[in-house]
């Protein structure tokens, strides 16, 4: 006689893909932005990724606010910046590859310390979900009425959207910095800061308005090979219900310190 599979059982199977899924996106985000050479590029397609045509093109200006920005100052001053204690935002990440590119998407919805991570498919409908609240995480796919709870460890909210952050360029190391200004992208004034480490050249773009990272790109010499972009940004205090988990229940640190309702 076979044995039967539990409801029970079929749900640990589902949550262990899960975190695997998470914990490989979380490989992926940050292997992908290492300036060694083990960023996501296909052998043997590097000499062949598109030329970077879209890079912004950086003018001198008489600086933010009348404070010329400078390879000296721009990490302190990107540092000082206000920014909002709840937002929501979408993150495009495109990676360029041969002749071809993928894009990956992500929607973050932030309250109280606490993040929530959609992935979204090319349609933009959500695929997989994660809560982050301090060291809480909270995993599910989509119409899952289970969900994986557990400690984050060296998982991150970040790093599940796949994107760099403004500490990112705060903690570049000072040698490593070639260029730093202000630009306005797409109508919005920014700080920008370039390093090179090695053969990978990186510029960071922090809005002067929110104080969030708005782009970042990843050059292999004159080449793009990573764009991350931060779009449609509400500084919008989002609804608790944003926050609930498969079955209402509401994550921890927000409604309520139990997360329960």
């Amino acid at each position: 006689m076979k044995p039967k599979v539990t409801t029970p059982l079929l749900a640990s199977i589902g949550a262990m893909v899960m975190v695997g899924t998470l914990f490989l996106s979380f490989y992926v985000s940050t292997s992908a932005y290492r300036a060694d050479g083990t960023g996501i590029v296909l052998p043997g397609e590097v000499d062949k990724a598109p030329v970077a045509d879209t890079e912004v093109q950086h003018k001198q200006d008489d600086g933010l606010d009348g404070i010329k920005i400078t390879p000296d100052n721009v990490q302190q001053t990107i540092a000082s910046l206000d920014r909002p204690d709840a937002y929501s935002c979408t993150i495009e990440n495109t990676l360029y590859y041969g002749q071809s590119s993928h894009t990956i998407s992500r929607r973050q919805t932030v309250k109280n310390g606490v993040c929530r991570t959609d992935e979204l498919n090319p349609s933009g409908s959500i695929v997989r979900s994660t809560i982050q609240s301090g060291d809480r995480l909270y995993a599910w796919q989509t119409g899952s009425s289970t969900y994986y709870e557990g400690k984050a460890g060296a998982f991150s909210v970040d790093a599940s959207g796949m994107l760099p952050t403004y500490e990112t360029a705060i903690a570049l190391p000072r040698e490593t910095l070639t260029e730093a200004g202000s630009v306005n992208l797409d109508y919005e004034p920014c700080i920008y800061v370039g390093a090179q480490d090695g053969g990978h050249r990186s510029v960071y773009y922090v809005s002067a308005v929110t104080g969030l990272l708005k782009r970042a790109d990843i050059f292999e010499g004159e080449r793009l090979i990573r764009s991350s972009v931060m779009t449609m940004v509400s500084t919008e205090t989002p609804e608790d219900s944003a926050f609930a988990l498969p079955g209402g229940a509401l994550a921890e640190g927000i409604g309520n310190p139990s997360g329960t309702e």
